[in-house]
Order: C-alpha cells, then structure tokens, then sequence
C-alpha cells in the first residue's frame, strides 16, 4: 500500500502511483456541488410546458453526469416511453430551448457545496497546487455556479462541457488541460463521481479518486476502475 493525498490506496497493475500531485482535476456536479434540485426543477418547468409528466429528483439525479442533452434526452425518453434513440431532433431542440431557459433562472440557487469542499481547496490551494474542473455542464452555466457556490476563486482553468467538441467519458477534456498546465500525467490526478469521469481519466492514463456520494447514473461507484475511493470530499486531503 501507498498514500496518496493522505488516503491508502493499493496501487493497480501497470500504473505508477507518483507522491508529488501538481494538478488536481475535478468534476463539478455531483463532487464539488450538490445542484440535483437546480437541474430537478429546471426539467420538471420543461416538461411542464411539455404537458408531460414530471419526474422525481432521485429520477434526475440518475441521468445527470453526461450533460444537459443527454438528460434531456433520458428524461424526454423515460416520460414517454421510448428508446433514447426515439427522439426526434425537433422535438429534442424544442425541449432544450425551454430546459436552459429555466435552468438560466435557478442555476446555483439551490445548488450547495458537499461537506469538506470549501476547506479542502483552500487548504491546496496554500499549497500551491494548480486546480482545475472538468465539467460536462455547458459554458452558460458553470461559472455562476462555481460562483453561487463561492468556488471560482480557486481554479486557474474551467473546462466545461461545450468548451472543446467532446466530452467525458472521451478524455479530449483531459489532455486540453494536461496541455494548458504542461505538466506529466503522473503529477495530476482527476476526481470525480461517475464513470464518465474515471473512463475519461483512465483513457487519459492519469490516476483518479471516486467520491462514492455523487451520482453516477444510480450504479454503485466502487465498481468503477477508480485508482482509490473516498466516502468523503475532506478525505482527499495531503496529510
């Protein structure tokens, strides 16, 4: 066993577990931010200019993690019980238009930060290390999130999910950022709470920490190829 960022982890096959992190990479919705009711409400205004049903929050917490269209999609696919790929691109379009409409209004009025987030970025912050989100959430909205959230101040680059042609899983996000800071893949480590954020950190060849609180489609993260896991944020701390 090894530690790093002052937690166990038991180093996995043909992977190099490097002390000295220089940048830390995180996911926004579902590891720094709690904004399931934001979303929640947003889509439920959606499908009620849509005379269709509403859905739970546990419901919308289960499609968040790919973006805003895609739970558009699973959500316009669930109420009316069809296939995702069903979906007409008009009427796709159509309950966008109104989804960000709504979620311009209540983005980060609800939203709260995970217990621990505040103090843990500010105390690597002190130490000098360079920190990052990697979010599938659209350019519109994540930076008045973070800010909502009083976060913005610690991060010296914000990838969101319209900012480059893909997103997580696929790991363009990652290597924009591995370039932006011109630092070795073995002083940088991604954290994040669902598949698409450890897939795209394994694509990448960084090492990765899943939070087990978030999201991820309502599967069980410690199924995940994570390189270590933390029931909470604080945990990721150096020792």
């Amino acid at each position: 066993m090894r530690r790093l960022l002052g937690i166990a982890i038991k180093i996995m096959p043909n992977q190099i577990i490097n002390q000295h992190i220089q940048v830390i990479f995180f996911d926004l919705d579902g590891t720094l931010v709690d904004s399931s009711q934001d979303i929640a409400h947003a889509t439920n205004h959606m499908l009620q200019e849509l005379h269709l049903k509403s859905v739970t929050l546990e419901q919308v917490q289960h499609w968040i993690g790919n973006g805003s269209h895609q739970l558009v999609i699973r959500t316009l696919a669930f109420v009316t019980q069809v296939n995702e790929n069903q979906i007409s691109q008009q009427n796709l379009a159509a309950a966008m238009i109104i989804f960000n409409k709504h979620y311009a209004l209540c983005s980060g009025l609800t939203s709260c930060l995970y217990e621990g987030v505040f103090e843990t970025l500010t105390h690597f912050k002190k130490q000098n290390i360079k920190m990052c989100v990697i979010t599938n959430k659209p350019e519109e909205f994540t930076p008045r999130v973070l800010k909502a959230n009083g976060i913005d101040q610690f991060f010296d680059l914000v990838v969101s999910g319209d900012s480059l042609a893909t997103k997580k899983p696929d790991p363009a996000q990652l290597f924009f950022a591995l370039d932006y800071f011109d630092v070795d893949k073995q002083r940088v480590i991604m954290v994040g709470d669902s598949k698409s954020d450890i897939l795209a950190a394994n694509e990448a060849g960084i090492n990765s920490i899943c939070v087990t609180y978030g999201y991820n489609h309502g599967e069980d993260p410690r199924l995940l190829q994570a390189t270590a896991f933390v029931d909470s944020f604080s945990n990721i701390t150096t020792i």
